[in-house]
């Protein structure tokens, strides 16, 4: 996401004598030597670009938001013209130490980059265990409790919400004060071991429905074997629904 802030900066004329004016300000090439008007992007003026630009690219609106940059940035003496300001976000998540690109054009040519670093926090609240809950069991919501804590020190899997849970069970064993991940959770088997399934066998253009045997637990996907109730025998299955599987290999 890039957004194209304009600025109206306010116009230094310097008289530029021996080159020494700003420090060594670069002069873009056909403005010539001797007397030039600049202008001085300030380093205030840059930090509320790239601030106002995180404000709107994170997705934590109503929570509690901090942005700070890290490290000073140094002003930029530019000519005389049109200023607009590009910034950029440089990371997939931007929580933590992040850094922003701020390519500054004059007269819609790229002029220079700047690159700050920005400390982003968000406090928002996030499902931690209260019970203990056992490996392969369903997440009940009175065994959880919301809790607000900083993002920035969680991994990016984190689960913000009890409905993310839904048709999951536990991978492990998970005790109380866990920070749920996703990483801990595991789909809801479709079949389980022992239980009656539908068993659809399709090939050249004909599909026939029997009954099979689960011979294990299975997720949505998951290929098992499953006895055709009807043969005794065992074959492959993939598992496409609750109580429905499919022959692997048709």
């Amino acid at each position: 996401m890039k957004t194209v802030c304009n600025l109206t900066v306010m116009i230094l004329f310097v008289a530029m004598l021996g080159g020494a004016a700003l420090g060594q300000a670069t002069v873009p090439a056909g403005q010539g030597a001797g007397p030039a008007s600049v202008q001085v992007l300030t380093t205030e003026e840059m930090i509320r670009i790239a601030e106002d630009f995180i404000y709107q690219s994170i997705p934590w609106k109503g929570e509690e938001v901090t942005v700070k940059v890290a490290q000073s940035i140094p002003r930029v003496a530019l000519p005389a013209g049109k200023v607009d300001v590009v910034p950029s976000m440089e990371s997939s998540r931007p929580l933590g130490l992040v850094p922003v690109r701020l390519d500054i054009r004059v007269n819609d040519q790229l002029y220079r980059s700047v690159r700050a670093f920005f400390h982003i926090r968000a406090i928002a609240p996030v499902v931690v265990v209260r019970q203990t809950i056992q490996r392969g069991q369903a997440f009940d919501p009175g065994k959880l409790d919301m809790m607000s804590k900083d993002l920035s020190l969680l991994p990016a899997n984190v689960v913000t919400s009890p409905a993310q849970l839904e048709g999951k069970v536990s991978k492990w064993t998970i005790s109380p004060g866990t920070t749920l991940t996703m990483a801990m959770v595991d789909d809801l088997p479709l079949v389980r071991r022992g239980e009656n399934v539908m068993l659809v066998i399709t090939g050249k253009g004909v599909s026939v429905s029997v009954q099979g045997r689960a011979m294990a637990d299975g997720k949505k996907g998951d290929t098992i074997s499953v006895m055709n109730l009807s043969t005794r025998k065992e074959i492959p299955a993939k598992v496409v629904d609750v109580g429905r599987v499919e022959v692997a290999n048709p």
